[in-house]
């Protein structure tokens, strides 16, 4: 499968001002991608309360800008890293994406 090289995303490029539609966003390539990694190519996203903090840096500058927004998606695998081991999803595979992993702050 030949991937696009840019996309269309929603950056945050400055706290504290709206995001940017960008036509040109680059698009890793399967060959960038680090054992243990998968591409996904995003059919919805959701903007929640925690993309507005983020946004307005209400938790501190730990966020690297620029920034792609949204999360909370789903969509389709399109590659998954060589050298990924015992994986328990396939190229075509329908997933859903969460951003947090650990929520605690502290």
């Amino acid at each position: 499968m030949t991937l696009p090289l840019v996309s269309r995303a929603a950056v945050l490029t400055s706290f504290k001002h709206p995001l940017e539609l960008k036509d040109d966003w680059p698009v890793t390539q399967p060959s960038e991608l680090l054992p243990g990694e998968c591409l996904i190519e995003m059919e919805y996203a959701g903007c929640c309360q925690s993309d507005i903090h983020i946004r307005d840096n209400d938790w501190g500058a730990d966020a690297s800008i620029p920034l792609v927004g949204g999360h909370e998606g789903v969509g389709r695998i399109v590659a998954i890293a060589e050298n990924t081991s015992a994986h328990q999803v396939s190229v075509g595979d329908r997933v859903g994406i969460k951003w947090f992993a650990n929520a605690c702050l502290r």
